[in-house]
């Protein structure tokens, strides 16, 4: 579909959804609409394109740089799990009672957080206090566009080789909020970059500037690979034959990383948050196979693989770009 073809078909849908984006915001930012303050600090991490920017890995380095100073709560709305209303995870908790990408943060970080979803994010946080009176920082997963809480910190997350400013509304392109309320934020992270440095900075900076956009606080990421591994933490043999398994919002860095490494026999490329049903090893002819997947679709393909010692997943990590300045200004906003 050609980009004057698409534009013609979508433009009506667009602008309907334009006006209704606007009067929602319209309505928050005038108190017609009423959001819930909390003396406990609140940190949103969001976005407002459709997926894709980041948030779970964002997740982890928060975790992992705030969670030795803070009692951390996180708080995620548990997109696609099976179950209801306000749920607590604990050791027995399943990927049908979180969701995958909140089941994925429970299984590495259960012991140095609080973890619970709530679709209804105001009561998912008044449970939490009330279950752990002891937790003083909140992280609410995807919540740029959940503005019945007020955070105390938003983060805005956008991909850097496709930035929010760049892109159009959705169906035209695929935001899901207006461009304008970028200005909500207090950090935006362009993420996904090749390389996390000065130059891609200035880069970015530059585009914004002339945009008019306040460029003040803004920050870079790229992502870091560690060594593939099982269950049991083995490692995998580099050039090792492999299957490539990823359900993402975008596949393909995943499976260029895997063919640098490793003999891809066969890719399989689903969408994001993809259920694996048990009948999948039989229908894919994966028996026997050495799988090589996403960190985020590792758990769900463990369940129903007969042997699980040939799962192996794709650990990732995040690097920011100035980190001290992000980590101090961050301090500084939880304290402020």
């Amino acid at each position: 579909m050609t980009n004057v073809f698409r534009l013609l078909l979508f433009s009506p849908i667009a602008f309907i959804y334009t006006i209704v984006v606007w009067i929602r915001n319209r309505l928050f930012d005038v108190g017609f609409l009423n959001q819930t303050s909390f003396p406990i600090p609140i940190i949103s991490i969001g976005n407002l394109e459709f997926g894709g920017s980041g948030k779970t890995p964002m997740s982890d380095f928060l975790i992992s740089k705030l969670s030795e100073r803070y009692k951390i709560a996180y708080l995620s709305r548990g997109y696609k799990r099976n179950s209801k209303g306000f749920i607590l995870a604990n050791s027995n908790s399943k990927i049908e009672d979180l969701g995958d990408e909140a089941y994925m943060i429970a299984q590495k970080w259960q012991s140095k957080i609080i973890l619970g979803v709530d679709s209804d994010r105001v009561n998912g946080i008044h449970k939490i206090k009330e279950l752990h009176p002891e937790i003083d920082l909140f992280l609410l997963d995807d919540a740029m566009q959940h503005r019945w809480i007020k955070p105390k910190i938003c983060i805005q997350l956008s991909p850097g080789f496709f930035p929010f400013f760049k892109n159009s509304i959705f169906p035209i392109g695929s935001l899901r909020d207006l461009k304008g309320e970028s200005k909500r934020a207090d950090f935006i992270v362009f993420t996904k970059n090749k390389v996390a440095n000065e130059e891609t900075i200035n880069a970015i900076s530059l585009e914004m500037g002339k945009l008019g956009y306040n460029t003040s606080s803004i920050f870079v990421s790229s992502v870091l690979y560690g060594s593939p591994v099982n269950y049991q933490t083995n490692s995998l043999e580099p050039r090792s034959k492999i299957i490539a398994i990823a359900g993402l919002a975008d596949n393909i860095p995943f499976f260029e990383k895997a063919r640098s490494e490793f003999s891809v026999q066969k890719v399989i490329s689903k969408p994001d948050h993809y259920r694996y049903l048990p009948d999948f090893f039989e229908s894919e002819g994966l028996h026997e196979k050495t799988i090589l997947c996403t960190e985020k679709d590792f758990y769900k393909i463990l369940a129903i693989a007969q042997k699980p010692e040939l799962i192996y997943y794709q650990p990732i990590d995040i690097q920011i770009y100035p980190e001290q300045k992000f980590l101090s200004n961050l301090e500084a906003a939880i304290h402020h």
